[in-house]
């Protein structure tokens, strides 16, 4: 059976992504000042906020809506196991597909470049 959590900014969650040695990069709920930030671990990601790592989030996004759009948005199999190694090849083909596409279209720039300078001479 497959475990879901939902991520809500409250500090019962942080705290419990801190027990389990999750690393929450999730936005507090409020921007608002240190002093009316409540809760220990609220507090600890008000100070070292990864932005960095927080801004990676939307290319992430936009490759799973990618890989969706490309290969379903469900998986056949029924053990977590299974699912997991599924989702590898489901990346990996996405992967070799994004390949395949930039080969061609560099070919097909060389191509045009010497169709181009074919002309002038």
């Amino acid at each position: 059976m497959l475990l879901r959590i939902r991520v809500f900014d409250s500090e019962s969650n942080h705290e419990f992504a801190h027990k389990i040695g999750a690393y929450l990069v999730m936005p507090l709920r409020y921007m608002t000042s240190l002093s009316k930030t409540k809760g220990y671990y609220r507090r600890k990601l008000w100070h070292s906020f990864p932005e960095e790592r927080y801004n990676r989030r939307s290319i992430v996004e936009t490759i799973n809506a990618a890989e969706k759009r490309k290969f379903g948005d469900e998986l056949r199999s029924r053990l977590l196991k299974t699912q997991r190694k599924e989702m590898k090849v489901i990346d990996n083909f996405y992967n070799i597909h994004r390949y395949i596409n930039y080969v061609i279209s560099v070919l097909e720039g060389f191509l045009q470049s010497r169709e181009i300078r074919n002309y002038k001479t």
